[in-house]
């Protein structure tokens, strides 16, 4: 009994503990999950930047960080955080 006891209890105390390493890490998803799909789809592309720069890697990997930047991140970021023009409205008669 006493045995059922202490293992009822550890997993209450995991299930707690997972459940907070739930909400710290929780805000997180949705950056790192565009991560992934971003690296995912940019990975050919590398790699015929690779073969087309004769091996030199990492020259690959810095022009394709700069080339993501300009044209995923930046204007994502420009959307979101530029106010939108404002709004004209003509005159009624």
């Amino acid at each position: 009994m006493q045995h059922q006891l202490f293992v009822l209890a550890f997993f209450f105390v995991l299930l707690v503990l997972f459940y907070q390493i739930a909400m710290i890490f929780g805000p997180f998803l949705v950056p790192i999950l565009w991560a992934v799909i971003i690296a995912r789809m940019s990975n050919g592309l590398y790699l015929n930047l690779v073969y087309l720069l004769r091996g030199r890697d990492t020259l690959a990997a810095a022009l394709l960080t700069f080339g993501t930047m300009f044209l995923v991140v930046f204007p994502i970021v420009s959307l979101t955080f530029l106010d939108p023009p404002p709004v004209v409205v003509p005159p009624t008669m």
